[in-house]
């Protein structure tokens, strides 16, 4: 729950127009959790658990929305290589992997023919032994220091072998940690070089290529940001998106992919505006129906699915492939408290734009393939074939009906995300992201993602009922039903915060949780009946005596 997420972002279309990276990166050492070992792969990302992100406006009554402000991935930056440090990193390389070593498996490299089947063989196992080598941090810095990334490069491009480009891509993965390391990656020229293999090596028995490649990419984009948009500019983002289509239901591929995605668009709006033209979405979904019970790769995805929605762009996408129904499934089921945070912030971001009017086009595009589709049409499988006719029969007049009235509710709705909130009132999320906050009540970064989710939700829905010019009521709104639903939904929402506050040693974790809540009630009390019954549960009474328990702190 600490607050890690980086500097928060007022408002999403502000953030468009900066270039969306900052110079990120400290002075002190840290541990890798990026490496390739031979026998296991260590820290794959476990997610930050922290969100942040507000900004102000006028619409929606005068409530806001609140947008992730950085990755927060949980991949660290590169670590940083000053000279006195290399000094002591190259002294130490020494103890471990004496320098001769290593110079005399680089004179095999150079002495070995590339394209004989034994000379592909031995060089392969001789770049796998430089690449465990490189694994410890100062012999990694000795290697960068003797040349290898040059020497490799060169005979990578010489030969036709596989074998060697994959242990190649491993090597460079592994000596992609430090910057003094990244800077010879990037300066050498080994990113045009694994784009370029990329493009040619695309079967079935290339997805180790694949996987070590985007390992390195990976690491190269925890790099500052003139090196992060050098790799922009170079078509990573297409090469991620090619391989996510290519490669769908190979998990360890499509983790490697969406973890590069995520990290080079940190807080990187042009990166998912790129990711979602390249047909991001499209790959994510693709994968997101193989994943089974592999909650790691979820993960991942949904990480990359969150970079992507940045973009305004990615609403009608997200859509047309049904995520929300996708999502909110996954949602119901029993998965880890790291998946549901995920599921909720993609929420939340989805949730954060504005976009432009609905045309024809539009609904067509999303709607006639929707729900109600050919999965629905193949559930009840007979054996006659007549019986599989007056199915397919009820199921066409069923399609019909539900495509009526989601005509309907495009007629109603005059903006997509105002059909995107309608669509999630008709499948109960008020309901559902308090269902996930009872589930997870002990881990205080997914309720405060389902907090900014339901403040998302209703911020830009009118606040009271509509009169008329004679002074009557109208029937309320679909979207002010919304909000009536999730005033419902207060006694319990009160009750988790309650708990979060009442406790010293909890409290300090949850200011940014309590402040989405406030914010939330706030939205919520424009409209008379929930004001009434946020009233009628003591929440007056409540906010003065948790803004005394927090003290001065301005969050809340």
């Amino acid at each position: 729950g600490t607050d890690s997420w980086g500097q928060s972002r007022a408002n999403l279309h502000a953030a468009t127009a900066t270039s969306g990276w900052g110079e990120g990166g400290s002075s002190e050492e840290r541990e890798s959790t990026d490496r390739w070992s031979p026998t296991a792969r260590r820290g794959e990302s476990s997610g930050d658990s922290s969100w942040s992100g507000s900004g102000s406006g006028t619409g929606g009554g005068g409530s806001h929305q609140s947008q992730p402000a950085s990755g927060g991935s949980g991949y660290q930056e590169s670590a940083p290589t000053e000279a006195k440090e290399m000094q002591r990193s190259l002294q130490l390389a020494e103890r471990l992997v004496p320098v001769g070593v290593l110079n005399g498996m680089l004179e095999l490299i150079r002495t070995t023919k590339p394209n004989t089947k034994f000379g592909s063989e031995a060089l392969a196992g001789v770049i796998a032994a430089l690449c465990n080598f490189a694994q410890d941090p100062h012999v990694e810095r000795s290697l960068g220091n003797l040349g290898t990334v040059e020497l490799v490069l060169q005979l990578m491009m010489r030969t036709k072998s596989l074998e060697v480009h994959v242990q190649a891509f491993r090597f460079f993965w592994n000596m992609s940690w430090s910057r003094t390391n990244q800077a010879r990656l990037m300066k050498a020229g080994v990113l045009p070089q694994i784009l370029r293999l990329l493009s040619l090596r695309h079967d079935e028995e290339h997805a180790p290529l694949h996987e070590q490649a985007f390992g390195v990419i990976r690491n190269l984009a925890t790099g500052r940001s003139a090196q992060k948009r050098a790799m922009f500019r170079a078509g990573v983002v297409g090469a991620i998106c090619q391989t996510l289509r290519a490669y769908p239901t190979v998990a360890p591929v499509c983790m490697q992919a969406a973890a590069a995605l995520y990290v080079l668009g940190d807080r990187a709006t042009p990166v998912a505006e790129q990711a979602v033209e390249e047909g991001a979405i499209r790959a994510i979904s693709t994968s997101l129906k193989t994943i089974g019970t592999n909650f790691v790769l979820a993960d991942a995805l949904l990480q990359a699915l969150e970079c992507a929605m940045l973009s305004p762009k990615a609403l009608k996408n997200f859509m047309s492939h049904r995520l929300h129904f996708r999502l909110a499934a996954m949602a119901r089921k029993d998965v880890p408290a790291s998946t549901m945070l995920r599921v909720c912030r993609v929420f939340a971001v989805a949730l954060s734009h504005r976009a432009g009017q609905i045309d024809d086009q539009d609904w067509a595009h999303m709607f006639d393939s929707g729900s109600g589709s050919d999965s629905d049409r193949s559930d009840s499988k007979t054996t006659q074939h007549q019986e599989q006719q007056q199915q397919q029969t009820k199921s066409r007049a069923k399609d019909k009906n539900d495509a009526k009235s989601k005509k309907a509710v495009v007629g109603a709705a005059t903006t997509l995300p105002e059909l995107f909130r309608q669509e999630l009132a008709e499948m109960k999320m008020p309901e559902l992201f308090c269902k996930v906050m009872d589930a997870c009540a002990e881990d205080v970064s997914v309720c405060e993602a389902a907090a900014v989710a339901l403040q998302n939700l209703v911020v830009d829905i009118d606040g009271d009922e509509v009169i008329d010019h004679r002074r009557r009521r109208l029937p309320p709104k679909a979207d002010n039903m919304m909000k009536l639903d999730a005033c419902s939904k207060c006694r319990f929402l009160l009750q988790v915060v309650e708990s979060w506050v009442s406790s010293e040693e909890r409290r300090d974790q949850a200011p940014r949780f309590v402040h989405h809540m406030f914010t939330f009630w706030a939205s919520l009390s424009l409209n008379s009946a929930a004001a009434l019954h946020l009233y009628r549960n003591n929440a007056a009474e409540k906010s003065l005596r948790w803004m005394r328990a927090y003290g001065e702190n301005r969050v809340v």
